[in-house]
């Protein structure tokens, strides 16, 4: 879920089981593992819903509402981004 105003950063805070899948799905369902995904999205159900989706397959997700808030994300990231989704 993401949490913060709409036009700002959003910090995604998703905790997968202890077993590091979705409880209601099967151990193949985790096919991104390892990939991190950056939604930039300003509409907050879409971005949600993207968000929703890509950490139920696995993904590290990182969201930002708007572009200048993407760049910070990206900033303060450590690792590298695989796919940026806009």
């Amino acid at each position: 879920r993401l949490h913060g105003d709409p036009l700002s950063d959003a910090v995604l805070s998703a905790a997968p089981p202890p077993d590091g899948r979705p409880a209601d799905l099967p151990a193949a369902a985790a096919r991104l593992a390892g990939v991190t995904a950056l939604v930039v999205e300003d509409n907050e159900l879409v971005r949600e819903l993207i968000v929703t989706g890509l950490s139920a397959e696995g993904a590290t997700v990182l969201a930002a509402a708007r572009p200048d808030h993407a760049l910070r994300v990206l900033g303060a990231h450590p690792g590298a981004i695989d796919v940026v989704i806009t």
